[in-house]
């Protein structure tokens, strides 16, 4: 279960919360799958097995951060693949159909709707940024300079207006509210989730 205060979980949200280390990630994720899209899919759904201390949590004793993540994608990745053979032999195989061979094919759009979107994370921002409100205007100002791609302190001191010290104090808040915002956006988008698939399941049930 998502624990957005769980030592590892904060590790792994500091390294995720760089600009530079989301892009390697995303080159990473777009090698393996057929669009963006399915990358940030793939993206958003690794991450929230990396925030469950119960499943794939991180420990950088065991190695770095990106390593890891490449790796929960791939497990995930490859799992989802396999999931949704096995879903397609079973479905063909109740309509009394015949069952073609798996295919090789990337899952099909509508497995993806049941994925964590990517867009959690932006959304995610929408709500920290909510809930400081205008308490922490240099906050809002990193969040702004951090989205053009400039994760270097300094930097975003001189872009800024203002000192390193006022840089980091405004990080320390982003840090405190950003995973638990997230975490509540990635435990309502399973709910939602679940709710769409358990509704076609009934749908299911019901046809004629």
């Amino acid at each position: 279960m998502f624990d957005a205060d769980a030592p590892s979980s904060k590790l792994a949200m500091e390294q995720f919360g760089q600009n530079v280390v989301r892009a390697r990630l995303l080159k990473i994720a777009i090698c393996r799958t057929p669009s963006r899209a399915d990358a940030e899919d793939l993206m958003a759904a690794a991450l929230m097995r990396i925030l469950d201390p119960d499943d794939r949590p991180w420990n950088p004793a065991r190695g770095a951060f990106v390593g890891h993540f490449a790796l929960v994608m791939r497990q995930t990745w490859d799992e989802d693949r396999r999931r949704v053979a096995h879903e397609r032999t079973v479905s063909e195989a109740d309509l009394d159909t015949p069952i073609e061979p798996a295919s090789s094919d990337p899952p099909a759009d509508e497995e993806h709707v049941r994925r964590i979107t990517f867009a959690g994370w932006m959304a995610a921002l929408d709500d920290v940024l909510a809930e400081i409100g205008d308490k922490h205007p240099r906050a809002r100002q990193l969040v702004d300079v951090s989205l053009q791609g400039f994760d270097e302190v300094a930097d975003q001191a001189r872009l800024m207006g203002c000192t390193v010290r006022e840089v980091q104090s405004a990080r320390k808040i982003l840090e405190y509210h950003a995973p638990k915002a997230l975490a509540r956006r990635l435990e309502q988008e399973e709910r939602d989730r679940k709710a769409r698939r358990a509704a076609d399941e009934k749908r299911e049930r019901t046809r004629p």
